[in-house]
């Protein structure tokens, strides 16, 4: 069947979503279904790039960086995408449209099922969700939120990366019945070598409020031989580089910007632990990641976490606010007082189990099929 997938991010650009995108993409393509993504356009990347029954489409966005989107940039690449999409639906036409995320692609959704009666379902990712509870976010995103609303009813079906972010689009735009379809990430077969010297703690993500690194980096100030190699990038950087000079802990913390998903990988096979001690999640793609590495995950009890990280089994878990309880932990760890090693084999067990590419590709097809039978 032909499958449209629209998301204004797409490997190399993009975080978690994207990357989430490419892998149902591919493995719908690789199960023989004809697959068309409509993406946004960035530097020196293709317009089009064909493979065996996957054709991605990069239409003009206006795009500047590859770790984040403004709002005009989504904007543009709607506006851009909408050409592209119609085209799509009237001479390819797709059995089911795919959207990642509420909005921006949400109302492209909206449109196929309006002129064309093409379901559409909206693949709920996180912030697109919670961002309408956290409070630095709330303001800016109070005025889409009937808009959100709105999509959120017409949507065939919605779809959830966790339980917990499940319970939170029903409260917020009123809707039953929201499905959990878990992210997924292939198995990591490369070897961990990590040093037996000195502790090594990661942090992988957008260097944005709701992650609090703050916390991360405070509690990370009151170990000992252990070293702090942050990935990413964000508004908060400025202020997160004084905070380690205000602590004076310059050598022991490192700030290594965007970095490719290669060098993501290689960081996470040569590290004890990631830390996620985020204030929401939706389900991070960086700590699945990191679980198919084999690297326990140090993580908050917020929502999108809890249920994620198995305390003691994958990983641990701390009460979010308490950057002494994280300190304490911290410290724990760099005295070698758990086995890490088991809870590294627990981490890639759990991924062959639960958090297989294949397994989700199942279930959207199965939800697929309900829709066409219907």
């Amino acid at each position: 069947m032909r499958l449209l997938i629209l998301n204004y991010e797409y490997p190399p650009i993009g975080g978690g979503a994207a990357m989430q995108t490419k892998l149902l993409a591919e493995k719908f393509a690789e199960r023989g279904h004809k697959v068309t993504v409509i993406t946004s356009h960035f530097k020196n990347l293709p317009w089009i790039e064909l493979k065996e029954n996957l054709q991605i489409i990069r239409v003009p966005a206006g795009r500047k960086r590859a770790d984040r989107s403004t709002m005009p940039e989504m904007l543009m690449y709607l506006m851009m995408a909408k050409l592209v999409y119609l085209y799509q639906l009237v001479f390819n036409r797709p059995v089911a449209v795919l959207n990642f995320f509420l909005m921006p692609t949400g109302a492209l959704g909206f449109l196929c099922k309006m002129l064309f009666r093409i379901p559409f379902i909206v693949l709920l990712r996180g912030a697109d969700v919670h961002g309408f509870i956290v409070p630095e976010h709330r303001r800016k995103l109070k005025y889409f939120k009937p808009f959100s609303t709105f999509l959120a009813h017409y949507a065939d079906k919605l779809v959830a990366v966790s339980r917990d972010l499940a319970d939170m689009a029903e409260d917020i735009f009123n809707v039953k019945n929201v499905n959990v379809i878990e992210n997924s990430v292939p198995l990591c077969h490369g070897e961990r070598k990590i040093p037996s010297e000195f502790t090594r703690f990661l942090f992988v993500g957008r260097l944005s409020l709701e992650k609090s690194i703050d916390d991360i980096i405070t509690a990370f100030s009151k170990t000992e031989n252990s070293v702090l190699e942050i990935l990413g990038d964000g508004h908060m950087r400025e202020s997160l580089e004084r905070l380690v000079h205000k602590l004076r802990i310059e050598d022991r913390v490192n700030f290594h910007g965007w970095v490719s998903r290669e060098e993501v990988n290689s960081w996470m096979l040569k590290s004890h632990c990631l830390v996620l001690y985020s204030r929401v999640e939706g389900m991070s793609m960086s700590g699945l990641t990191a679980f198919s590495s084999g690297l326990p995950i140090i993580g908050s009890n917020a929502a999108g976490m809890r249920n994620f990280v198995i305390d003691k089994v994958n990983g641990f878990i701390v009460e979010l606010g308490n950057p002494d309880a994280l300190a304490e932990l911290m410290i724990e760890i760099t005295e070698k007082k758990y086995n890490l090693e088991e809870m590294s084999a627990n981490c890639r067990r759990i991924v062959e189990e639960k958090y297989s590419v294949d397994k989700a590709a199942d279930k959207y097809l199965t939800l697929i099929n309900q829709m066409i039978g219907r």
